[in-house]
């Protein structure tokens, strides 16, 4: 069974992005998807599913599988993604972490911003 996503970068970061909004996904093995020589290889990987107060929810996950609360650079491809589909001037997408707000910065350099809200204090250990 094939499964289609798309394959995106943001400021070197490479990402896999697989929508989920409509139809559900198979089990993905992340480890082996994110494989460079074996795999389509990624930093992370980010599901997207529908979300009833914003665009979609983004569940994000490294390459090993686990899970990150958020991530700028992949939040700026999904968000290309959705203000293509949608022509809106802004889009909101959910993630572990919160709410992102993301809108075109530069419409005719394709740039997106994301206000990623206040830098949290790191733990330390």
């Amino acid at each position: 069974m094939s499964t289609r996503f798309l394959k995106m970068h943001g400021l070197g970061n490479d990402f896999a992005i697989f929508d989920a909004r409509l139809n559900p996904l198979p089990a993905l093995d992340i480890g082996r998807l994110s494989n460079r020589k074996t795999g389509i290889g990624f930093d992370q990987m980010a599901v997207l599913s529908a979300h009833e107060g914003a665009d979609c929810f983004m569940h994000i996950y490294n390459a090993d599988g686990g899970r990150v609360g958020a991530c700028g650079n992949m939040t700026r491809c999904v968000a290309d993604i959705l203000l293509k589909e949608s022509s809106k001037e802004k889009v909101t997408i959910a993630t572990d972490a919160g709410l992102l707000n993301c809108w075109k910065s530069d419409a005719e350099q394709c740039w997106i911003s994301v206000d990623m809200g206040a830098p949290k204090k790191a733990m330390t250990y």
